[in-house]
């Protein structure tokens, strides 16, 4: 997932140097105060070839640029995310960091991605530094705005990355728990049967021998276990069920029930 994004974002990238000559007026109005495209490809310039002194140089001089989307119609935030990439994660995040002190908008829809930054952040950087990050920022996030028909939010990325503490942050910070989180719980539980065991069906009277084994292995044991973390996490702050959820509950009772696991019928009956 992480390489998919930044090849799309890579692309935009060049295509936004490709056309930077162009006079182009910005149409939206959030964008009026923008001076020329020149400006603002120079800062988004600076910024993907790491040059942070004429970053800072550029920014002090135009700082009403911070939030202008330049012809490619994306902002410095977007080339510092793909910065920080580019070099490999580099702990220091000089430009995002920059962007983010002098006000740069966190509640923006990332072209393309349909992320939000604080969503494009879960995916690419480490869990100790976005629980600081939030922490210090969460007075100015949205964690709840979506641009994807919550297909993908902070809570499904946190997941993905097996991040356990941000994942309990964002929840106690107002995440909503929707379908697609409970469905990738027990896609992680249930997929390992299925693909590693013969014969595995939820349909099944009993589990067989070499599906109890596998079960109580080191190999899935380690799995089970922090998908059973995130479970009751999100069982204890889901608000409203629908078919979708239910369906997801009935699998998930029907494999405690295979594997005769009391510790998940307990957290599946509990009020």
């Amino acid at each position: 997932m992480k390489k998919i994004f930044k090849i799309i974002f890579c692309l935009f990238l060049a295509l936004s140097f490709n056309f930077a000559d162009g006079s182009s007026n910005l149409e939206k109005s959030s964008q009026k105060e923008c001076i020329l495209n020149k400006e603002i490809n120079n800062l988004n310039s600076a910024i993907y070839y790491g040059d942070f002194n004429k970053f800072v140089k550029i920014l002090n001089q135009y700082p009403n640029l911070i939030n202008c989307s330049d012809i490619g119609n994306l902002r410095p935030l977007d080339y510092a995310l793909v910065y920080y990439e580019k070099i490999n994660g580099d702990e220091s995040k000089p430009f995002f960091e920059y962007l983010v002190k002098n006000g740069a908008d966190l509640n923006y829809k990332i072209e393309d991605a349909l992320l939000t930054p604080i969503e494009y952040l879960t995916i690419i950087m480490s869990e100790k530094y976005l629980i600081e990050f939030f922490n210090k920022y969460k007075h100015k996030i949205n964690i709840n705005l979506n641009y994807n028909g919550f297909k993908g939010t902070v809570l499904t990325q946190a997941h993905e990355n097996d991040y356990k503490q941000l994942f309990k942050l964002y929840l106690e910070n107002g995440a909503i728990v929707n379908d697609t989180v409970l469905i990738n719980i027990t896609y992680k539980i249930l997929e390992p049967f299925y693909t590693k065991t013969k014969y595995f069906s939820l349909k099944n009277n009993k589990a067989i021998n070499e599906q109890l084994e596998f079960f109580k292995s080191k190999e899935y044991s380690d799995i089970y276990s922090n998908q059973l973390y995130f479970l009751e996490l999100s069982l204890k702050y889901l608000k409203d069920k629908n078919e979708t959820t239910d369906e997801m509950l009935n699998k998930l009772l029907a494999f405690a029930n295979l594997m005769n696991d009391k510790k998940l019928i307990n957290i599946l009956t509990k009020d």
